[in-house]
């Protein structure tokens, strides 16, 4: 279960970095990666704050993925932070501002992720 959380943790901190900061360097790009189109200026400063946000998911997911042991709580609270980011991108599509495939890659990815670390419990030391 540990290898399982470590490469899934991985897989998240690569997305949201890359992505993150894709969106930060470029919201342009992550606009057109997503297929969202920008309407105005302040579009291009939501999308670049996202990108802030989940570079910094990002981190966090590779703090976690280095060592799921180090740290039970805060394990436990970044598994509690991607279920509530997957419930907003629910409502996004819910709204209808998006589509599920718009989203899908990362909200399928901090789901998988969400329910490895509830379920995993840490080794003691």
């Amino acid at each position: 279960m540990r290898r399982i959380v470590v490469i899934v943790g991985w897989l998240n901190a690569v997305f949201g970095l890359v992505v993150g900061l894709l969106a930060v360097a470029s919201p342009v790009a992550a606009a057109g990666a997503f297929k969202v189109s920008v309407d105005s200026p302040a579009m291009l400063g939501l999308i670049r704050m996202f990108g802030g946000l989940l570079a910094s998911s990002g981190i966090v997911s590779a703090v976690v993925a280095r060592d799921p042991d180090a740290h039970p709580l805060l394990t436990r609270a970044y598994a509690a932070i991607l279920v509530l980011n997957v419930a907003a991108d629910g409502l996004v599509i819910a709204s209808g501002e998006m589509r599920f495939d718009q989203v899908a890659s990362g909200m399928l990815l901090e789901l998988l992720l969400a329910a490895l670390l509830f379920a995993y419990r840490p080794h003691k030391a």
